[in-house]
């Protein structure tokens, strides 16, 4: 029931989910960027043919890295389980693990297996007994997420693995982090154009993972004021799990920005002087100069919020060096804005690009109306991507004469999607309905896909056949351009 689940590998259809039961395909991966905030995980683990592999990474805060975190390989096969470090090896093949732990199990039954994090190591249980102790490398840890997926080792493929009755037990002076969708969370750290003198400095989560981002203002015991923009938001305190200080982006190659307050605030939080730390017993912690103990408080300031009191019964330890940082921390630590790309308005047309006659690779981006759109789903049909932003004017002027070219396509042939080039969604929507255009936008915050198919200047429309190889590219506005695309469309649609 915790949407932070979610298919990180593959497609949704390769991970099979049944109650408390998720059968892992290979190809895919299952995880949790924000789970391990807990003393112990537990989960049943059996190979659904007989043998396989499984590799489970934790304390990644990156789900498609093989180099973060801690890997362990679980070889299952029979009456006999191995457990170990991945090697890491990049190769498809992986050639095997290190520190080797085997242990019979009963034939045709899951093997229990409970991971007890410590501090410095993590403790393997198999059915309740004792295997081994693997490590913690503290630069290895850059979060707090938990990725499920088959692996392949000494020539064996991948098969599927099914993990049963997952089960995480809290620590009880933890800070609990909600689970933030990754592309909305990448969507949340790119500041547009207009918005450079001024970026945001927080973000909001709700314990959905629901995200608002712009400038705290002010903050009572039952609301929290949110400066977003020109307009200023009350949110309800009992809707906030979490806010996160968003680090401004560099300013390097870039016009001179605003300084964002807060930024040296943390600095010297996180740096200055002979201040203790304070560990709070719900997970937290703060940085305070004592003014005075009081019979049931202590007094002092803080730099990020002024003069504090706490009550001596929230305070679990007192340390005078900074302390590590907890896993909930570590999971906040990407949270780094950057500017989106400066596109380039285009001198002329792009209709020789070597692009054409090449295979397309695939590519997933979110739909401004929910959802997300998979090139590699709509193989079979023509597919037209036209890339474009509400501040070019090319594209403006464009973009009612494409429309009107495509819309006598049906859809089970063709596919038009307009693929904004970084701007934020509200922008979008608010753009579209002023010119009441119905349009599928899909948005690609970084313009990843935008420079996968060689968008150097705006409009950029790319033809892409039913075979997956790219038949024409067009850069620029040039009158009757519309049905131009159209004439190159019919001649690929069978």
């Amino acid at each position: 029931s915790d949407s932070g689940w979610r298919v990180m590998r593959g497609e949704e259809k390769l991970v099979e989910r049944t109650g408390n039961r998720v059968t892992l395909s290979p190809g895919s991966s299952f995880g949790h960027l924000s789970i391990l905030q807990g003393e112990e995980i537990e989960f049943g683990l059996m190979p659904a043919a007989g043998y396989g592999i499984l590799r489970t990474r934790l304390f990644t805060g990156d789900p498609s890295s093989r180099k973060d975190g801690l890997a362990l390989l679980f070889m299952h096969y029979g009456s006999q389980i191995h457990v170990g470090v991945d090697r890491g090896d990049e190769q498809a093949n992986n050639q095997g693990f290190n520190n080797a732990t085997q242990r019979r199990v009963p034939q045709g039954q899951p093997a229990r297996v409970r991971l007890a994090i410590n501090e410095g190591n993590v403790e393997l249980f198999i059915n309740d007994v004792p295997a081994e102790k693997f490590p913690i490398i503290a630069d290895k840890v850059t979060g707090a997420g938990l990725v499920f997926e088959p692996a392949a080792m000494n020539g064996n493929p991948e098969t599927a693995m099914t993990i049963t009755d997952f089960k995480l037990m809290k620590a009880s002076s933890a800070m609990w982090s909600p689970s933030v969708d990754p592309v909305g969370k990448e969507n949340a750290l790119v500041v547009p154009r207009f918005r450079r003198d001024a970026p945001p400095k927080h973000a909001l989560l709700a314990a959905n993972g629901d995200l608002l981002r712009g400038t705290v203002q002010a903050a009572t015991s039952t609301h929290i004021r949110m400066g977003i923009g020109v307009e200023t938001v009350d949110v309800p305190r009992d809707r906030v799990a979490a806010m996160v200080w968003l680090k401004a982006p560099p300013a390097k190659g870039e016009m001179p920005l605003v300084e964002a307050a807060g930024d040296k605030e943390l600095e010297s939080w996180k740096v200055s002087s002979k201040a203790p730390w304070f560990l709070l017993r719900d997970g937290g912690r703060v940085k305070l100069a004592v003014e005075k103990f009081e019979a049931d408080r202590v007094i002092g300031s803080c730099t990020l919020f002024g003069k504090c009191e706490v009550p001596l019964d929230l305070i679990a330890s007192i340390h005078l060096s900074s302390p590590p940082p907890s896993r909930a921390m570590l999971s906040y630590q990407r949270w780094n804005l950057r500017h989106a790309p400066e596109p380039v308005l285009p001198e002329g047309g792009g209709a020789n690009s070597p692009l054409v006659g090449t295979q397309s690779g695939d590519f997933t981006l979110p739909m401004l109306e929910g959802g997300n759109f998979q090139l590699a789903a709509n193989k079979g049909k023509v597919v037209v991507l036209d890339f474009w932003a509400t501040w070019c004017g090319p594209c403006v002027a464009s973009l009612p004469e494409l429309m009107a070219a495509m819309k006598p396509f049906p859809e089970d042939k063709v596919a038009f999607i307009a693929v904004n080039q970084a701007e934020a969604a509200e922008n979008v929507k608010s753009f579209l309905q002023q010119r009441r255009w119905v349009l599928k936008v899909a948005m690609d915050a970084d313009q990843k896909i935008g420079r996968q198919f060689g968008v150097e200047g705006i409009p950029h429309t790319v033809v892409i056949g039913p075979d997956g190889k790219i038949a024409h590219v067009t850069t620029g506005y040039v009158e009757g351009g519309g049905e131009k695309i159209a004439e190159v469309v019919r001649g690929l649609v069978k």
